[in-house]
This record gives C-alpha cells, structure tokens and sequence, in this order.
C-alpha cells in the first residue's frame, strides 16, 4: 500500500490519500466530505486492511474534510471551535457541533463542485443559507476550498473507471446526475444493492447539484455512486461500525467486481 497526501485542508490538515492494488481498472473511493459524517473515514480505512482484489487500483481518501472532522469530534483547536461556534450562532436550529457538515470556512464541500453549482447556490439562498454555515452553503464559487481542489487534482491525476463516495445516512443508492446515466452505471449500482442490502435512489432535487459525483459524471461520464451509509441520526453511533462496515464492504466488493465485467 503506497500512501500520498495530495493537498491539505483549509487549516493545513493533511488529506490523505492510499492506494493498493494494480492494473488496468482503476476506482477511486471517498469518505467524510461532510464533518458529522466522520464514520465514513473509519469504514474507508477498514475496508483497506480488508482488500483483496489486488487486480484492481484502488485508491482510496478517507477523510476529505479533515478540519470538519476534527471538529466534530472534539479535536480541533480552541481557536477552530470558536471560530465555527460563531458562525453556527446564526443557525441556531443545528446543533453544535455535532450537526456541523461543512468545512470550517462554512463551505459544505459537497456543494462546491462545478456541476450544477449554480442551482444549488439558488436552492440552498432560498432556504435560507447564502454565506458560511454549518451546512449547506456551496461557497464563493466553485472549487473555492483546497479541499475540493484536491479532490478534483487526484481525480485528474488518477483518471478512475468509476467512484464511490461514502456518507451517511439513509442505506440508498445515487447512480445518476440529472439526467445522465452512464454506461454501466445502473447495473453496477443494482449489483451493489444487491449485494448489501441497501436501495437505489434519486437523489432530490434540492441536494441534486454541485456534489463529487455529479461532477465526475458531468466530466467523465462514467459510473459514480454515492451511498448513504447505515441508518439514524448523523454522526452514526458508533456502535452500527461493524453492521454499517459489513455492508458497506459488500456493496463495494459487488460494485467492482460488476465494473470489471463490464469493462
């Protein structure tokens, strides 16, 4: 396993990126683009120790937002944690910290994405976020945060056949961007289903824009999925690890093996 860190977050927290496995076929998998959502990072990092289909490049970024993570589960620094408690004074609906999604510029990182970035600025203004907040806010414009530039790096760089991006909740299934299909896509994603359980979905229009897998969709046109882990109320206890982990380790192990028939 060859390790990498191909940029830092917006605090200078390293995002790590892992890589096992060789060939053609190349798939890249990511998790905790949301803070509250950190269980992810721990599902990613187990499925690596766990990977056995060393025919296939597999490169996986656990934590995509670190510093978001790192506040969430209390080990940010003092100066972060206020820093982000006063923006999350103007929301005072979400709970502190822990409904906390964005980074901790208040950019949510899976709305800054060129692909439909402009509707989803329109969609979230009109519920009431138009600037930094704990959730929900795409940004100044897309691609502001080094984060998401580095997600967008590595993809360029790594050119994958397909990518699975982990969140929670929900045990749904997202294979589509607005009307594209790519080839494959709705296969591979009924395999994954198949395989753990979970249900394929649309994803609603109001969450419908500006994420990683619409953009790599919208720029590849290959098959991108995003998967909502376990079940509950964000962050997941931790308690659901194993069960989440087990079926999370199916619908990927599925998802692969379907994309390398195809291909």
């Amino acid at each position: 396993m060859q390790h990498q860190i191909p940029g830092k977050s917006r605090h200078e927290r390293p995002i790590d990126a892992y890589f096992i496995g060789s060939g053609r076929i190349r798939v890249l998998i990511n998790g905790a683009h949301h803070a509250n959502e950190w269980i992810t990072s721990m599902i990613l990092r187990r499925y690596l120790l766990d990977y056995v289909n060393q025919n296939v490049q597999l490169c996986a970024v656990p934590q995509v937002n670190p510093d978001g993570v790192a506040l969430v589960t209390g080990k940010a620094t003092k100066e972060e944690t206020d820093a982000a408690r006063r923006i999350a004074l103007q929301y005072p609906h979400i709970p502190f910290p822990f409904g906390w999604k964005s980074n901790l510029s208040g950019v949510d990182l899976n709305l800054n994405y060129p692909a439909g970035w402009e509707k989803a600025v329109e969609i979230k203004a009109a519920s009431g976020v138009s600037s930094p907040a704990p959730r929900d806010y795409p940004g100044p414009y897309p691609l502001s945060e080094p984060e998401t530039q580095t997600m967008v790096s590595l993809t360029d760089s790594f050119d994958p056949h397909m990518t699975i991006s982990f969140h929670t909740q929900g045990m749904e299934i997202y294979y589509r961007y607005k009307d594209m299909e790519p080839e494959c896509s709705r296969l591979i994603a009924r395999q994954a289903a198949d395989a753990s359980g979970y249900l394929i979905a649309d994803v609603p229009d109001v969450s419908g824009h500006a994420g990683y897998k619409d953009w790599f969709i919208l720029s590849r046109n290959r098959p991108g999925l995003t998967v909502e882990a376990g079940i509950g109320e964000n962050p997941l206890e931790i308690a659901q690890f194993e069960e989440v982990y087990s079926s999370c380790r199916l619908l990927i192990d599925a998802a692969i093996d379907s994309l390398c028939r195809q291909l």
